[in-house]
């Protein structure tokens, strides 16, 4: 992930994402998405925080699991 962050910064633009998954341009060919979309600093940061916030979401849920236990 760090290797495409520093890519798509560098040329300011990155492939199509499924699902929002920026770490996974793979899928984005069988979407049959091969277009580039703008791509800067603003745009990574709001991509790492989507990633933290579902992140720490799914964490919280597990944790409630464990106390109902």
């Amino acid at each position: 992930m760090e290797a495409r962050l520093t890519r798509d910064l560098t040329y300011k633009a990155t492939t199509a994402m499924t699902g929002g998954m920026y770490f996974n341009e793979s899928s984005a060919a069988f979407d049959n998405k091969m277009a580039r979309n703008p791509f800067d600093f603003d745009v990574a940061y709001d991509h790492m925080v989507a990633m933290c916030n579902k992140r720490n979401f799914w964490e919280k849920r597990r944790m409630e699991k464990f106390r109902l236990s």
